[in-house]
């Protein structure tokens, strides 16, 4: 709001306007002074912690989507439940988490939570690697799965020829 556009509210609605930044301000400083208190509060209840992220995840915060997606797999601070994991880990991988991304294709390849699809899987496998995602056993991971993918179009090549041979 302007400056010049103040000047033609109302008293009343200066107040109104005066009060709402006062309640701003106020409510920044209280975050600020609570803020270890609130960590220490979170750290002992879990299930706080995870209505903290899920609001948190509900704005895009691939972070505490991918928390979320974790807590749902193990369970812990919410009921376990890997449909959600699921749902959870391919919103943050939406939004360009390397680990969500890895953890997706895991399930579309295996079906936890979510239909096998295994070129989602390959999808979200190669997104992830493009990132720079790399932990060993995982890359050990994504090289078979590869090298499973590479055997696969090798034997579709080696079917389309052999048909072309018959004709």
């Amino acid at each position: 709001m302007a400056a010049n556009q103040i000047g033609k509210m109302t008293i009343g609605k200066r107040r109104v306007v005066v009060g709402l930044i006062g309640l701003v301000v106020l409510g920044l400083m209280l975050c600020v002074i609570l803020r270890p208190n609130l960590a220490m509060a979170l750290e002992e209840d879990p299930s706080e912690l995870f209505w903290v992220l899920i609001e948190e995840a509900r704005w895009g915060e691939s972070e505490a989507q991918y928390a979320v997606a974790m807590m749902y797999t193990a369970g812990e601070g919410v009921k376990m439940d890997q449909k959600e994991a699921a749902k959870w880990f391919e919103k943050a991988a939406e939004e360009g988490h390397p680990h969500a991304m890895f953890k997706i294709a895991e399930r579309y390849e295996k079906g936890n939570g979510i239909s096998t699809d295994s070129e989602k899987a390959m999808m979200w496998y190669r997104k992830a690697a493009e990132t720079g995602y790399a932990m060993s056993d995982d890359n050990a991971y994504y090289d078979q799965v590869r090298q499973a993918e590479i055997v696969s179009m090798k034997e579709k090549y080696w079917q389309e020829q052999h048909e072309e041979d018959r004709e």
